[in-house]
């Protein structure tokens, strides 16, 4: 399998980002090519909910504009026949994405790590270490989501989406954050996400809301249809694969000062300079 060029150039300890953000910026600055790559995969493995989306809306459009009355009630059956119908296909949809996204996954950590990237066989190593695991996390998330839908109007739907976007997702992401790092079992994953999400509740928080805010706003607040998709489509691209490495760099900031100092040092500060965190040390 054909090397994809990691740096424009080999760097020493001495001259590797001393913080996150600068990794971050080196790395989107000299990688710009393959994340913008990584950005057109996304949007691919998206592609079935994109569709599934634009079949749903095609529906209700046609389905509401048929109705002889209409009434509230009306077109609130139709809504539910929509979410009904599309949302399980969106089940499976979700699921696809989730298992393919572990590949991209498994790329950006090589990358934000200063490795070498094999694109393919990086792809398929992400999908065998952790594409069960994504995919059963996704389908979790899903089937959840779907029935939620299902009770749409009833307090138990409000309590749902009260209580999801702050306790069972932000889990469910942190369980992720750790299969690309560490092979744990599925109930010490939950275990060690939870406490993880605790010690880390305010820029979890924030992340979140910068996750799940864009993608909210475009599938149920964007009137126009083609605007919304296109929209989605950028999204996809240019905003997915950047986010994801801003949670997998907090990831490693968390795990660094929690596990890899004591019990992973060769995982500690990987493609960063330790001489400053040593430097932090001494003056401390």
């Amino acid at each position: 399998m054909k090397r994809m060029k990691c740096a424009t150039e080999d760097y020493s300890d001495a001259n590797l980002p001393e913080t996150r953000k600068a990794v971050f910026m080196q790395r989107y600055k000299e990688h710009f090519s393959l994340i913008l790559y990584l950005g057109f995969f996304v949007l691919l493995f998206m592609l079935p909910m994109l569709l599934i989306t634009l079949a749903r809306d095609v529906y209700i459009i046609t389905a509401a504009a048929a109705l002889e009355e209409q009434t509230a009630e009306a077109k609130a059956g139709v809504y539910y026949t929509a979410d009904a119908a599309y949302g399980l296909m969106q089940v499976f949809a979700f699921t696809l994405f989730s298992v393919l996204f572990s590949g991209i996954v498994q790329i950006l950590r090589q990358l934000l790590w200063d490795e070498p990237v094999f694109f393919g066989d990086d792809f398929k190593k992400g999908l065998k270490s952790n594409g069960f695991r994504y995919g059963v996390t996704g389908v979790t998330l899903a089937v959840i989501y779907y029935y939620s839908k299902l009770l749409d109007g009833s307090e138990v739907t409000a309590a749902f989406f009260g209580v999801f976007p702050v306790t069972i997702l932000p889990v469910a992401i942190w369980m992720s954050l750790y299969g690309i790092y560490y092979q744990l079992g599925i109930f010490l994953s939950i275990k060690s996400a939870i406490m993880l999400y605790l010690k880390t509740f305010p820029v979890t928080l924030l992340l979140l809301i910068c996750t799940v805010t864009p993608f909210w706003f475009v599938l149920n607040l964007m009137p126009l249809l083609m605007v919304k998709y296109l929209l989605f489509i950028a999204l996809a691209i240019f905003y997915v694969v950047p986010l994801t490495m801003c949670w997998m760099l907090y990831a490693s900031h968390i795990f660094d000062q929690y596990i890899n100092e004591k019990h992973y040092p060769s995982m500690y500060r990987k493609g960063m300079k330790k001489e400053a965190a040593e430097d932090e040390m001494r003056a401390m």
